[in-house]
């Protein structure tokens, strides 16, 4: 098991090549692993902010100003995503009021601020299902999915489809999007004639013209299913990944070198990175949907005696038909905490495969998890809650040259080694 660090230190703060998950920019915030597991942030571009401030990031999640940064950071918030901030405050280290970057605080008092609640999961599974049944899966995008292991069958049962470009980029650049796909004014009509109001459906907001549309980038819509079979999210693997101000699609060498060359000149990139997968909700149209665990079943019959946790949505998709197994997918390993929530019926997704008589859970992480702090914490982290929790663990191994995450290898042809803890 990794030893977690046990407080915040001038030297373990790091300057991020990825975008800064509050404002969006790369290369000027920064970063520190802690005790916690969780990334904590400096961002550079949000000095309006005190202490119990709440912002919602460029990633769709909602921060929480947990202190203010020493001078070495020029006194600039320092940001925790706000459900971790809660769910692990009380018995954070950070809580006894030690230190933090150099200085020392007592847990703030969150200030709440309005928030835009989403529909009940009722009704957004049958409001995800209507905009779904008007879209279909580009055939760039099958190509795609592929050359990722993904079945014709695999993408039917799961519902996978494309979602379009902004309305706006299409006519600049019809390339973008497939001509087939409906226009997304098209689609918040359809919505809006069917369901009524929309201010409290993820990524909907009316335009200046007062008609419904939708934001947010276009790109591959998977679908979050719960244990209940209700699709309660959206997740989004964007097209236009790296971009350039005119929203002109770049490659990934191209982005880094403009980047370097902008931070060699200190000046500010406007050039676009995004996540490689998103949340289908935006920071600035409708509710935020916080993070939501997937649930995944092969097409064939199976036996849930093995329940796998995987990072993200296709992974668990793919490798839930190649193991005939039930895959769980946690949007970022962050994220494991959800397993143990309750849902709307009082449920949590570990609870009900226990009561299926399923008790062993095997956790399958990427290969290159022994590289990455972060990531070994927070499995260290899901680890021990499962155990304590009276679930059987094992842990999934596999050398990464047979493939970096479980859908690769399984694509490849290998098999996890399972090491029952």
């Amino acid at each position: 098991m990794m030893t977690m660090q046990s407080s915040f230190t001038r030297a373990h703060w790091k300057s991020s090549r990825q975008p800064c998950p509050i404002c969006g920019h790369k290369g000027w915030c920064a970063y520190s692993p802690s005790e916690i597991g969780q990334n904590v942030w400096v961002c550079m571009y949000s000095h309006d902010l005190s202490k119990g401030d709440i912002i919602t990031g460029s990633d769709g999640i909602e921060y929480v100003v947990a202190g203010i940064g020493s001078s070495d950071r020029g006194g600039n918030p320092i940001l925790e995503p706000k459900e971790t901030y809660v769910y692990r405050r009380p018995t954070s280290k950070l809580a006894k009021g030690e230190s933090f970057s150099s200085i020392s605080f007592k847990p703030v008092e969150i200030k709440e601020r309005e928030v835009v609640e989403p529909f009940d999961n009722d009704k957004l599974d049958g409001m995800f299902r209507f905009l779904i049944s008007n879209l279909h899966l580009s055939s760039k995008h099958r190509e795609y999915l592929y050359s990722e292991g993904m079945t014709d069958e695999m993408i039917r049962q799961n519902l996978v489809v494309s979602f379009p470009e902004k309305d706006t980029l299409r006519f600049e650049h019809p390339e973008l999007t497939d001509a087939l796909l409906p226009y997304r004014v098209a689609l918040g009509k359809q919505l809006a004639d069917r369901f009524g109001d929309l201010s409290r459906f993820p990524n909907a907001y009316q335009n200046k013209k007062g008609n419904w549309t939708l934001g947010g980038q276009g790109g591959i819509l998977f679908p979050l299913f719960d244990v209940h079979k209700r699709i309660i999210g959206l997740r989004v693997r964007p097209d236009l990944r790296w971009t350039d101000d005119k929203w002109n699609i770049v490659t990934k060498e191209q982005y880094e070198a403009h980047d370097d060359e902008c931070a060699k000149n200190r000046v500010l990139n406007t050039w676009y990175e995004s996540g490689k997968y998103l949340n289908f909700a935006s920071s600035n149209y409708g509710p935020s949907m916080g993070t939501r665990i997937g649930v995944y079943t092969p097409v064939s019959k199976f036996v849930p005696s093995f329940i796998y946790i995987t990072e993200g949505e296709k992974k668990a998709m793919i490798s839930a038909e190649l193991l005939k197994a039930v895959v769980l997918s946690v949007p970022g390993v962050n994220s494991w905490y959800r397993l143990f929530e309750k849902d709307d019926k009082g449920t949590s997704v570990l609870d009900y495969f226990y009561e299926k008589g399923c008790s062993t859970f095997c956790v399958a992480y990427d290969a290159d998890k022994e590289t990455n702090e972060n990531v070994l914490s927070q499995q260290d982290m899901l680890v021990n809650k499962l155990r304590s929790s009276g679930f059987r663990v094992c842990m999934c191994d596999w050398n990464i040259a047979n493939g970096k995450g479980l859908d690769d290898l399984l694509v490849n042809g290998y098999m996890p080694q399972r090491h029952f803890l």
